[in-house]
C-alpha cells in the first residue's frame, strides 16, 4: 500500500516490476485532483495567473513573461521561444531515439513481449536502460 505523494509514488514506478500495479498507481496519481471536487483548485489557480498580469502592468510590463523574464538571461519572451524553437526538433530525435530504447526493454519482460510503452511503464524501463549503460 502506498498513498499518492510524489515521493512515495516515482519510486514506485521507477522500481515495481508489476505492470498492472503500475498502471493503477500511475492513474490514481495523475488524477488524484479530480478524486475530490472539494479540492478543485481551478478558480484559485485563475486569480493568480489575473494578480501576475496585474503585477506586471504595475512595474510597466506588458505581460507577466515579459516581467519575469526581464532579469533572467532571456530578457525577453521572444528570445525563449526563440530558443524553445531552435532545440524542439533535437529534442523530439531524442524523445523518439529515448521512446524506442525504452519500448526494446519493455518487450524483454515477459509477458510484454508486443507491449506498447505506456506512461506508467516509462521510469521503469528508464531506470532498467540506465542500469544496462552502466555494465
Amino acid at each position: 500500500m502506498i498513498t499518492l505523494s510524489r515521493s512515495l509514488v516515482e519510486p514506485f514506478l521507477t522500481f515495481s516490476p508489476r505492470r498492472d500495479l503500475r498502471e493503477r498507481a500511475w492513474r490514481l496519481w495523475t488524477n488524484r485532483g479530480q478524486l475530490d471536487p472539494s479540492r478543485d483548485n481551478l478558480k484559485l489557480a485563475k486569480e493568480i495567473l489575473l494578480l501576475r498580469c496585474e503585477q506586471a502592468k504595475l512595474h510597466g510590463y506588458e505581460s507577466f513573461a515579459a516581467y519575469q523574464n526581464a532579469d533572467s538571461m532571456a530578457k525577453t519572451p521572444q528570445a525563449v521561444t526563440e530558443l524553445l524553437e531552435r532545440v524542439w526538433t533535437p529534442a523530439c530525435l531524442s524523445a523518439v531515439s529515448e521512446r524506442e530504447a525504452l519500448e526494446a526493454c519493455l518487450r524483454t519482460e515477459e509477458g510484454h513481449a508486443t507491449a506498447e510503452l505506456e506512461p506508467w511503464d516509462w521510469r521503469y524501463c528508464a531506470e532498467k536502460v540506465r542500469i544496462q549503460c552502466l555494465f
